[in-house]
């Protein structure tokens, strides 16, 4: 019996113990290794599924030896029952030749790539992903280094948006659904798909309107708490600016509000693309020429879902200051700048008002909570959202 591998026998037991799902096997930290001796034993013995590495030098690891014994090694590895192997991005390709026609059922190979140095853009990474795809990959894994939070956003963004189907979080944003929410059906788009775990299937979500209707629902209720579960939009005015096309942010919110009991009433530059929409959504329409004197009654919401106002073009605004009295909550989705115009004259004018980064955070927890049953980390996600606002804004300043 190997001395070495005795204690990683035990540490597996433990990892198990304290919920661990998987356990990785790194070979090439081993300070003596015989390969079908100690692999017996280590696969033999093991409480979980098990992913062997065997990382080279070249790619941050502590294996200096030839490609060929190492590729022999991992084969052996997979012939015993390993569930996943890992091999590096670079020789992947010969890897997948070498162990062709020799691949158990349930056996998973995972293409790694890494970067100790930084974290590329979302589009470098997205192209890395769609290599690590084309050689053969059941999963792909990445590894970067991030010298800034907001390099965190990148990985995330391509989680979120790339043409993966991720085996263990279930959830895509790009593939075709099985079944569609009613109100991602009404609102034409889909931009999150999770897997069902009752029967396994794939169903479509557009969680555009919910980071914005719970912040201005928020914004309603003010100081009072959240009280009723009924929502404080039911039976209020609800004035969506900005009519959208498919799928777009004003027709989101626009759904999103009546399915919480408002009032919906459409405004745009024509009268033709605001009666679009309310059209679909059972409300009605108005110019903003006609929303400067609109007033029904007290309490009415305004949502601006155009980019009126956004960098660079700060001092736009698609209401004047006195109508923006005529409203309780104000709501922009502009997030850069954090105040915009339309936002501070309708604080000055007496309106509660909720920033487009305020949606921005509540979007990426309820997908992160989706994607993950976690509780999102929302301190980190605010000052990620933050630190992208500002970077954004500060770039766009100088254009």
């Amino acid at each position: 019996m190997t001395l070495v591998c005795v204690p990683l026998v035990a540490e597996m037991a433990a990892a198990r113990a304290r919920g661990a799902d998987l356990v990785e096997i790194r070979l090439d930290d081993l300070a003596v290794f015989h390969p079908r001796r100690d692999l017996q034993l280590l696969l033999k013995n093991r409480p979980l599924p098990a992913l062997v590495t065997y990382r080279p030098k070249w790619e941050g690891g502590e294996y200096e030896g030839d490609d060929s014994l190492r590729f022999k090694v991992l084969c052996l590895a997979m012939e015993l029952g390993a569930e996943y192997i890992d091999i590096e991005l670079k020789v992947a390709g010969d890897f997948v030749r070498f162990i062709s026609g020799k691949r158990p059922e349930n056996f998973k190979l995972i293409v790694s790539s890494h970067n100790y140095q930084s974290t590329p853009s979302r589009d470098v990474l997205g192209s890395l992903v769609v290599r690590v795809q084309a050689v053969g990959a059941d999963i792909v894994k990445i590894a970067t280094t991030a010298s800034d939070i907001v390099d965190v956003t990148h990985m995330f963004q391509v989680i979120v948006h790339c043409q993966l189907l991720d085996t263990f979080l279930g959830l895509d944003s790009c593939t075709i659904p099985q079944q569609v929410d009613p109100i991602a059906k009404s609102i034409g788009a889909v931009n999150t798909i999770i897997k069902r775990p009752t029967d396994g299937k794939l169903v479509g979500y557009n969680t555009d309107y919910i980071g914005a209707i719970s912040a201005i629902e928020d914004g309603i209720r003010g100081s009072q708490g959240k009280g009723a579960s009924i929502s404080p939009l039911a039976g209020k005015t609800f004035v969506v600016i900005g009519a959208g096309g498919a799928g777009g942010a004003g027709k989101a919110l626009a759904y999103g509000a009546r399915e919480n009991g408002a009032k919906v009433v459409i405004a745009n530059r024509t009268y033709e693309r605001a009666r679009e929409l309310a059209n679909l959504v059972g409300g009605c329409a108005l110019t903003l020429a006609e929303l400067e004197i609109f007033h029904p009654e007290d309490g009415m919401i305004l949502a601006n879902t155009t980019s009126i106002g956004m960098q660079p073009n700060i001092d736009e605004t698609p209401l004047s200051k006195q109508a923006l009295g005529l409203y309780a909550v104000v709501f922009d989705a502009v997030d850069t700048p954090k105040v915009i115009r339309l936002l501070r004259e309708a604080e000055e004018a007496g309106a509660s008002v909720v920033s487009g980064m305020e949606m921005s955070v509540r979007q990426a927890m309820g997908q992160f909570e989706s994607f993950t049953g976690l509780a999102a980390p929302e301190n980190l996600m605010r000052d990620m959202v933050t630190r992208t606002s500002t970077r954004t804004a500060t770039v766009l300043s100088k254009i």
